[in-house]
């Protein structure tokens, strides 16, 4: 395979052979094999000269894989279009050729098999194995393939249809497809109802029927959700969206159980909210969701996961607006209200507005009005201490006998025995009551505006609840199977911590 792909390569080794064994090895010639060994080596990094590759699926492919900059591998195979794959798709890789053309045809066997399963197209299929008898008569694999050809021939002659991973004729194709409906309807009400055990259970019936029914795994996720396991939720819509990354009914409950989850996972939540709003900017359920998670997102609003989703969302909701209001409905935050609902919010929007600026000031106020008793009362506590160690001082000297006070006069130093100390200590004692007095009121101040402050504190906690009661934020809500054609109504203006009414629409609330 070596050979095969870098001919330049090999001309060069024969060439420096060549000199070698005729003892001619010139400068030139030692520069061009250094060249080889290093391209050689610089290309194991990149390319991997592979004649079979053993994918997780079960394909065996003969060909060539190679790593591309983004990290996944180019799979090249010697017949049949090129495709790209992560390493963890990757089981083995056998280099060289095949032992014998026998086992060429048996891996190519297994991944004629593997076409076949991936396959809903009759014609294609039964092309895929006569292909393959073409080039392989004398396969290990002929017998088999020949049975599975027959097979195949009596399906496209008896007009079989692929359902799910079986073969079936079209009445048992509508019968199942029946049972799938009857099951999706259920497992939708029992959402609705509260009871996403017997959701889970129901989403349980229709995989076994269909493992692939997207539906079924949409509401496998908003059961686990619904019963508090998030992580497994996300399992279920990530799942849908391997196989369709366009799903938006997946992107939705995706992104509202992202948010669930915890603050680190919000980004993602905007992202696939980004995506979701891309492919189905006239959904209102939709836009109601992403209006949810603008307000309640708690990351970094001047990145630009959230500039981008709230630029998208401020042009997709204009046009809404305009529809709904047809309809005598109004934005209002993330709800929907009437005309009259809208004027009685947008007052008590403004009352809590003046409210809120009032309550702000006087916490304002109370902190700089108790700065200011802290302040002062530091400074009457150091007089306090200073009048403590004068007075002690003076009471000593006067309990030594030392009832005098020296001056300096004009003939030297003299000395006054008329009471000096007694008087300064009378005048200490007085100042160290007044002092004490003042510490009194300041301490007195300094309790009742700590208690103002917490008052207000508390009357902001409080407040806080009343503007969440007051419904602007909305909330992010499940979208079930239907949800994407049939958008049920609008929520009700409710607060976000309260139980929905699960017949108010066909969302799941959060």
């Amino acid at each position: 395979m070596f050979r095969r792909h870098c001919p330049r390569v090999c001309w060069l080794i024969r060439r420096a052979q060549r000199r070698i064994n005729g003892d001619v090895l010139m400068n030139r010639d030692l520069f061009w094999i250094f060249v080889i060994c290093w391209l050689i080596f610089a290309s194991s990094a990149y390319v991997v000269c592979a004649e079979t590759i053993t994918l997780q699926d079960g394909r065996v492919i003969q060909g060539q894989l190679t790593r591309q900059p983004s990290g996944l591998f180019l799979v090249q195979p010697d017949e049949g279009a090129s495709f790209s794959i992560p390493t963890s798709d990757i089981v083995k890789i056998a280099m060289g050729a095949p032992k014998d053309p026998q086992q060429i045809a048996v891996d190519q066997w297994e991944y004629t098999q593997f076409i076949i399963s991936q396959q809903t197209n009759l014609a294609t299929i039964i092309s895929s194995i006569q292909d393959y008898l073409q080039k392989y008569p004398d396969s290990p694999n002929a017998k088999d393939a020949a049975a599975l050809l027959s097979q195949f021939q009596k399906y496209q002659t008896d007009g079989y249809v692929k359902f799910g991973d079986k073969w079936v004729t079209p009445v048992e194709r509508g019968d199942l497809a029946n049972q799938v409906q009857t099951l999706v309807d259920g497992a939708i009400q029992s959402i609705h109802t509260s009871a996403p055990v017997q959701a889970m259970d129901q989403a349980q019936k229709i995989l076994a029927i269909d493992p692939d029914n997207m539906d079924a795994m949409i509401l496998a996720g908003v059961s686990e959700y619904s019963l508090g396991r998030q992580q497994d939720a996300l399992t279920w819509f990530n799942k849908v969206l391997k196989s369709d990354p366009q799903n938006v009914i997946a992107l939705n409950d995706a992104a509202v159980t992202s948010f669930a989850v915890n603050v680190q996972f919000q980004p993602r939540a905007l992202a696939c909210y980004q995506t979701a709003l891309n492919l189905a900017s006239g959904n209102r359920m939709l836009l109601d969701n992403v209006a949810a998670a603008l307000n309640d997102f708690q990351g970094d609003t001047s990145g630009f996961l959230y500039k981008n989703l709230l630029n998208s969302f401020n042009g997709a909701d204009q046009q809404m607006q305009a529809i709904m209001s047809q309809q005598g409905l109004y934005r209002f935050g993330g709800s929907w209200v009437s005309a009259e609902q809208k004027s009685q919010l947008e007052a008590k929007s403004e009352a809590y507005k003046q409210e809120k600026t009032t309550l702000q000031a006087n916490y304002d106020i109370a902190l700089v009005v108790l700065q200011g008793i802290d302040e002062q009362l530091g400074i009457v506590n150091r007089q306090i201490s200073l009048l403590n160690e004068s007075v002690t001082s003076l009471q000593s000297q006067i309990n030594n006998g030392q009832n005098y006070n020296y001056y300096f006069g004009p003939y030297g130093w003299y000395y006054d025995n008329t009471g000096g100390n007694v008087a300064l200590l009378n005048q200490y004692l007085s100042e160290l009551n007044q002092a004490q007095q003042l510490q009194v009121q300041l301490r007195t101040q300094q309790i009742q505006y700590q208690a103002q402050v917490k008052n207000i504190q508390d009357a902001a906690q409080q407040f806080i609840q009343q503007g969440d009661a007051l419904g602007y934020n909305g909330i992010q809500v499940m979208m079930l199977p239907g949800d994407l054609q049939n958008v049920p109504p609008p929520l009700p203006l409710t607060s976000p911590g309260q139980v929905l009414n699960p017949q108010a629409g066909n969302g799941a609330a959060n």
